[in-house]
């Protein structure tokens, strides 16, 4: 049985690293270097006088790319409460693993975990129902670490 503590500056570095590096290759990249991909190409149609289009098309391309490079600090901005400490126990066995706090308590066996990643300072459970919980290495015994390195991806 570990207790975990998950600080809100803990939370927001781990949702950073999953959106840039959590997926596959194709969206990490994508994510990584499509926004100052299209804020070049943004530049290149307004400063190109190719057409009357170029003024729109570079407009529409330096607001999207904008967006699509603030998004992931954005969510970390107005979705405060996503990211607030939170504290619970863990007791992870070879039959399932059981989160419980003062009010819940939840287990869940293998078959309803989707996914159990392995990154450098912590596990990443997903769920089928598209829940993430994240579990960081050093707050987890050797047993634990164990068991879920025999699981993982």
């Amino acid at each position: 049985m570990s207790r975990i503590i998950l600080a809100n500056k803990l939370k927001e570095r781990f949702y950073i690293v999953e959106y840039y590096f959590g997926q596959n290759m194709f969206i990490g990249t994508t994510r990584l270097f499509g926004a100052p991909i299209m804020f070049a190409l943004g530049l290149w149609f307004l400063y190109s006088e190719a057409s009357q289009m170029s003024l729109l098309y570079s407009g529409i391309l330096i607001l999207y790319s904008v967006f699509f490079g603030l998004r992931p600090w954005a969510m970390l901005y107005f979705k405060r409460s996503m990211f607030e400490t939170s504290v619970f126990n863990v007791e992870i066995s070879a039959d399932g693993i059981k989160f419980w706090d003062e009010e819940y308590q939840n287990f869940y066996d293998y078959t309803s975990i989707v996914a159990i990643e392995k990154r450098k300072e912590y596990f990443v459970i997903k769920l089928k129902n598209k829940k993430e919980i994240y579990l960081p290495k050093a707050q987890l015994d050797s047993s634990e670490i164990s068991i879920l390195m025999k699981r993982s991806i």
